[in-house]
């Protein structure tokens, strides 16, 4: 070999290097390789934190979740579970209630973190949900599906053995019997069920035609729980109109707590019992409303009281602070008084970060789709403002600029366009959007 020879060589294998180094933008496959965390629940101590990790599957065409339990620290980063959602914590940490399995499949598992045990609760054939622990730890209340088929006026021809007929005339009552990604929906409805932590038989605390819906509120000494639900004989027709109910645990009976017009849910008890905090709002019919979060005692006295009415916008997910001093909007919260939550930008999807209650540094502690996106030269995303032509106020908007921008070439421009506050758009990654950005 020529010197010549050696010095092409050199020139391909470091051309070869520069293009294997360099960040190549976001690309259709790269979706199924994004990951991202969602639910986490940290323990009662403080000291730890289990989230779904959010995954996509390319065979199946879809995304699933696995748990995984990490340090508020950063440390001792693992895998619990394939396929799961829903980690919950027993009161006093020594436990973690999930709910695994495919579609159909699905039930509830129970892991005993010291010794890494783990039984499988439940035995439905239906998915479980709203997984809510009572205070002392020996029950766990769920919501799941109960058929409720009805009978069709329509009698259909008996076939023949053997025959290979279509498929038989679907008969709906339902007034919403269809979802977009879901298709027909099963003719059924939510009840509650509780069930022994150390597995059993579940028992059933609700019926009817009517939606309870989670999540569910024990109250401290264990013997009421909390759902919402729109039991009026027209509630397909006033989706809107829930109510919170107590329901006793004992015997299944239930007590309607509120009255307004409107959607009542997400309760929350005190941690001394005396008062429940729920969301809702007066319906007037409008497309979007404020969610208020509101405060009411226990056991009667007085109308509701309406605590969140001096912010300009709407409360999510309430949970009472450790000393019943206060409430506070995060997504769990320890005894200790930390709390985890989910952390994301323009340029990355959500991380499991941990801050604490009273104030100081929040901290991210875990690295979910660094290693793709870190490796792909993402479009740009920039904030504008521009006067309406109605009546000059300012609206907001984001532009995502093509990878390797050339200010001095033109490129076509594409509009995606929702309205705020409901269902607006904001500088948060968003994998449709860097896709278009990526194709310029």
């Amino acid at each position: 070999m020529t010197l010549r020879d050696l010095f092409l060589a050199f020139l391909m294998l470091s051309a070869t290097a520069a293009s294997a180094a360099a960040p190549r933008t976001f690309q259709l496959m790269d979706v199924f390789d994004l990951q991202w965390a969602a639910d986490p629940q940290v323990a009662p101590d403080g000291r730890r934190v289990a989230y779904v990790r959010m995954r996509g599957d390319v065979m199946k065409d879809a995304f699933t979740g696995d748990l995984w339990l990490v340090g508020t620290d950063g440390s001792g980063h693992e895998p619990l579970a394939s396929g799961a959602a829903s980690p919950r914590w027993s009161p006093d940490g020594t436990r973690l209630a999930y709910v695994a399995g495919e579609r159909g499949k699905a039930q509830i598992f129970v892991r005993w973190m010291e010794s890494g045990a783990t039984t499988q609760v439940t035995r439905v054939v239906e998915k479980p949900s709203a997984l809510t622990w009572s205070p002392d730890g020996h029950t766990l209340a769920f919501t799941m599906p109960v058929a409720s088929k009805a009978e069709s006026f329509v009698k259909p021809l008996p076939k023949p053995a053997g025959a290979e007929w279509a498929a038989p005339p679907r008969f709906i009552e339902s007034l919403v019997y269809r979802e977009d990604g879901e298709g027909y929906l099963p003719d059924a409805r939510q009840q509650v069920f509780v069930v022994s932590a150390d597995g059993g038989a579940p028992r059933q605390l609700t019926d009817g035609p009517y939606d309870h819906e989670g999540p569910l509120a024990w109250t401290p000494d264990g013997r009421q729980l909390l759902v919402r639900a729109n039991r009026q004989p027209d509630a397909d027709y006033d989706p809107a109109n829930s109510e919170i109910h107590s329901i006793r645990v004992s015997d299944g009976s239930l007590t309607t707590l509120t009255s307004r017009k409107g959607p009542d849910q997400w309760p929350v008890v005190s941690p001394d019992g005396r008062w429940i905090a729920y969301l809702g709002y007066d319906d007037r019919y409008q497309g979007y409303q404020n969610t208020l979060l509101s405060v009411l005692a226990t056991h009667g006295g007085g109308a509701p009281r309406i605590v969140s009415a001096g912010l300009d916008r709407s409360v999510e997910q309430p949970v009472w602070a450790p000393g019943n001093r206060e409430i506070v909007v995060s997504y769990s919260v320890s005894r200790a008084g930390l709390v985890a939550y989910t952390t994301a930008g323009p340029d990355r999807l959500a991380d499991v970060a941990v801050v604490p209650l009273k104030g100081g540094t929040s901290r991210r502690i875990t690295d979910l789709s660094g290693d793709l996106l870190a490796h792909r030269e993402l479009g740009r995303l920039e904030g504008f403002w521009v006067p309406s032509s109605f009546d000059g106020t300012r609206i907001q908007a984001w532009v995502i600029t093509p990878p390797g921008l050339d200010r001095n070439r033109k490129y076509p421009l594409l509009l995606e366009i929702h309205g705020g506050p409901l269902l607006a758009y904001g500088p948060t990654f968003a994998a449709e959007l860097q896709l278009y950005a990526a194709a310029g």
